[in-house]
């Protein structure tokens, strides 16, 4: 008899769905449109009709391509709009002033039996994409009742505890399918893991609903989220110090609606890291129902990023904490929900954000008229207006403590950073309001300069406290900090090759004998260069030589820049075929600097320079690492220096983070760990416990890494340059790549723009990994070998080391005046685009993407 009954009610729902014509407000699942909604579909046996309520600004123009089509998601041929009523199809359609249209497309009828189609616009990758639309009701949506499908809040709490839909409930932090027993008040939920439990409910009329796994312990929720946490508890506590902590956190989520049909596979969680001063993506898949979980390390509270071309967003994560976020594409207004133990911060956060008076102002648009103290003053006001605005607040919503403390310190250290930016803000301004360009240098207005009294906010307080770090903008306002010009005024550094070997000789290195021949050489110029002839010359023409040059700086960037070598007769070319009147003094000085080309000691020193150039630039390049860690040791020395001696800042926290991020930097980012030497010698300098250990951690991390990538494969190739003419170099690369796309990237080891480049585009290399495209990466001997062979193995791709005179081809051939730099070959090998834009990665894909599948 059982067994009847439910072949009886299983023919009465197949046949209400079948009789159904008109479904209001249809269930859609994802949608990267979430301004256009599915009002009603009507069925019948000759139509589809969808009716549409779409919202966007008033006087900006939409389209409905001819080609826009809806499909049965089991696979079958598009069915293509047939006509349009309330709008026109192919044309531009000018929104009027309400900001709101409703309109209807008529398409073919959808085969018998369909449960789900989808809908876009265009083509298989349309502008406007809304999939799973239910035209007939799903078995869970006919025995549940209407009134539980949502998302509830915990009334005792205030957190969000759990939501039902209409292929999913999401509780505990955890996606579970779903059956229903019991007359619909009793629901059994299935996890992916295998755990499974039983939910009861019961419904109140007042809108509260009551849940619980057993039915005599129910507890009360509620749709309504701001009335649920305005009853609900609320955390006291902020953080507090120790703030660092080496651990790790679980991020995991739901995103509603998803499927796979959507091609997007993964998604990102960029990790700030204060001490290595570096950002660090990672990338974990997206399972088919739209999960995703990933273990991160971590070891101080902060704001990270969330990417995918399906949310942009942040979460702050904890360390020993885990979260779990629900992200709803299709909804902008509840785009996001927290779960677990890290969820009442994000919440709250997410709720500061939203007002408006807290939302960080763009700069003034008469900063142009404003002089540094004004600029300063309305800073300070807005930080005042802010921090009003949040403690108002926090007096009547129950805001937690670490949700109040992460953004107070955010308004403060934005405003600080704002303050420290006059210069950039100002010269920004100017070149936006004259439609200037990045890539011209000069324009015609300074800022006014900046005296050491403007930065009266650079204090003990702002600069030497520890909490701050869970502020992301802490760490912008020590990036300010450590090249703050005030504080490098007569704080120039260099050194020339002798000065190297005399620090080499401070450090009690052991020169080698060709060093030694090239040392003795160097001794031999100096006593060319100690000449009669030339000391002679030199006081007769130096001070008028180092004139012309000054006076004629971008004419001689020029001739630099196309000779490989320079002598004056080159010049004395350009200045003719330039036509550039020079001067009787200026003709006459080029005549005695001509002159002085044919001393005989000018001629010796020709020929030493020429047996040593090479030895000298072998030598800088091998010894690299000890100059930059000259460089770092004496900048920060002198920095230090100057904190103290006009702001009275005292060494401490600050002086320890960037002391350290200038060598943990280079340990994590160029893979180049420190010797035990070098190691022990740094953590003598810094004064913070945590600062010191992690150093020795990331020391540590990295000799791992090395030894490890010797014995994996990592998807990155290691190649021989091509044996050819320097002009010919480019062509014998690109051809073995012959039948793909190839990226190209010029960049170099030392170069962070360069290494962040490589980061951000990594998830898009794992998206399109197995298609024709493939990411070739050229370097030059500026990249010192060792630094090189470390740092590739974490970059997928073809990698090449040219030689100095192959690059200057390159530079040539590619106009490439600055790094990174990025060049675009076809399949058949010919330049697409020389100097492609850097792209985020979703223009970048689509760009790909055309010529992958031309």
């Amino acid at each position: 008899m059982k067994k009847h009954t439910l072949l009886f009610l299983s023919l009465l729902f197949s046949l209400i769905a079948y009789s159904q014509t008109v479904i209001q407000h249809p269930q859609t699942g994802l949608t990267n449109a979430g301004n256009v909604k599915i009002t009603n579909i009507e069925l019948s046996d000759t139509a589809t009709i969808l009716s549409f309520h779409t919202i966007a600004r008033a006087g900006v123009w939409i389209s409905i391509p001819s080609k826009t089509y809806i499909k049965d998601i089991r696979g079958n041929e598009n069915l293509y709009v047939k006509r349009a009523e309330g709008i026109p199809l192919n044309q531009k359609y000018i929104m009027p002033d309400s900001g709101r249209i409703d309109y209807k497309l008529i398409f073919p009828a959808i085969p018998q039996g369909t449960s789900y189609i989808d809908y876009s616009e265009g083509n298989n990758r349309g502008s406007w994409l809304i999939y799973d639309i239910a035209v007939k009701p799903a078995i869970n949506e006919l025995r549940l009742p209407k009134e539980l499908y949502g998302d509830w809040f915990s009334t005792t709490t205030g957190d969000w505890a759990l939501s039902i839909q209409h292929k999913y409930i999401v509780y505990k932090s955890k996606v579970w399918s779903y059956k229903i027993y019991k007359k619909g008040k009793e629901v059994k939920l299935t996890a992916t893991d295998g755990t499974s439990v039983n939910l009861h409910f019961k419904i109140k009329k007042s809108g509260i609903c009551m849940f619980g796994e057993s039915s005599s312990q129910l507890a009360s929720y509620s749709k309504n989220a701001e009335e649920a946490q305005r009853k609900g508890t609320v955390d006291t506590e902020p953080y507090k110090l120790p703030i660092f902590k080496t651990d790790s956190t679980t991020y995991s989520g739901y995103i509603k609606g998803y499927t796979p049909r959507a091609g997007i596979k993964t998604i990102s969680i960029s990790v700030d890291d204060i001490i290595a001063d570096n950002q660090k993506p990672y990338v974990t898949n997206i399972a088919p129902d739209g999960t995703f979980s990933i273990k991160l390390p971590l070891y101080y509270p902060h704001v990270c990023w969330v990417r995918s071309r399906l949310y942009n967003g942040s979460v702050l994560l904890e360390p020993g904490k885990k979260l779990f976020q629900m992200i709803n594409p299709s909804d902008y207004a509840k785009s996001t929900l927290f779960m677990g133990e890290s969820a009442r911060v994000n919440s709250d956060i997410s709720r500061l954000r939203k007002i408006p008076a807290l939302s960080y102002r763009d700069t003034p648009n008469n900063i142009r008229d404003m002089s540094p103290t004004q600029y300063k003053a309305y800073w300070k006001k807005s930080d005042a207006e802010s921090m009003h605005t949040l403690d108002s607040i926090m007096k009547t919503e129950k805001i937690s403590a670490k949700a109040y403390q992460v953004m107070k310190l955010g308004i403060r250290y934005s405003t600080l950073v704002k303050m420290m930016d006059y210069k950039f803000a100002f010269e920004n301004a100017y070149r936006k309001k004259n439609n200037i360009p990045p890539s011209q240098k000069d324009i015609a207005v300074k800022a006014d300069s900046l005296t050491a009294d403007y930065f009266d906010f650079i204090n003990n307080e702002s600069t030497n406290n520890p909490l701050a770090v869970i502020s992301n903008d802490y760490q912008q306002f020590i990036n300010r900090l450590k090249y703050l010009k005030i504080l490098q005024k007569g704080n120039a550094l260099s050194i020339d090759t002798k000065g190297l070997i005399s620090e080499l000789k401070k450090s009690g290195y052991e020169f080698t004998e060709s060093e030694k021949g090239m040392i003795r050489q160097l001794e031999k110029i100096d006593s060319l260069q100690n000449s009669p002839e030339l000391k002679e010359y030199a006081e007769k023409y130096s001070k008028r030589e180092q004139a012309f040059y000054d006076k004629y700086q971008k004419e001689f960037k020029e001739i630099y820049k196309n000779n490989p070598t320079v002598n004056n007769s080159i010049i004395e070319k350009y200045f003719k075929d330039k036509k550039i009147k020079l001067s009787s003094d200026e003709e006459e000085l080029l005549r005695a600097m001509k002159k002085r080309d044919e001393f005989d000691t000018i001629k010796k020193l020709r020929e030493v320079y020429a047996l040593i150039n090479d030895k000298t630039s072998a030598f800088h390049n091998k010894h690299g690492q000890f100059v930059e860690d000259f460089f770092l040791r004496k900048s920060n020395e002198a920095r230090n220096e100057s904190l103290k001696k006009l702001f009275n800042i005292q060494n401490g926290f600050s002086c320890d983070l960037i002391l350290a991020q200038g060598y943990c930097n280079k340990i994590v980012e160029n893979t180049m760990p420190l010797s035990d030497k070098k190691l022990k010698a740094l953590q003598q300098q810094i004064s913070t416990p945590f600062i010191s250990e992690y150093i020795a951690y990331c020391n540590q991390q990295t000799i791992a890494k090395i030894e490890a990538n010797k014995r994996r494969k990592t998807g990155s190739v290691m190649n021989e340059t091509p044996q050819s003419e320097a002009d010919k170099i480019f062509d014998n690369i690109i051809k073995k790549y012959a039948g793909k796309v190839v990226y190209v990237d010029f960049w170099a080891t030392w170069c962070s723009p360069c290494r962040s480049g490589i980061k951000k585009i990594k998830p898009l290399k794992e998206e399109l990994a197995g298609k024709d495209v493939v990411f070739v990466y050229i370097t030059n001997p500026t990249s010192p070998e060792e630094i090189w062979k470390n740092m590739i193995p974490d970059i997928k791709g073809e990698h090449y080391r040219v030689s100095s005179d192959e690059w200057n081809y390159l530079k040539v051939k590619f106009n490439i005046s600055g790094i990174p730099h990025y060049t675009l070959v076809g399949k058949d090998g010919k330049v697409i685009d020389p100097a492609i834009r850097v792209y985020g990665n979703d223009k970048l894909r689509s760009v790909l993407e055309k010529y992958i599948n031309e």
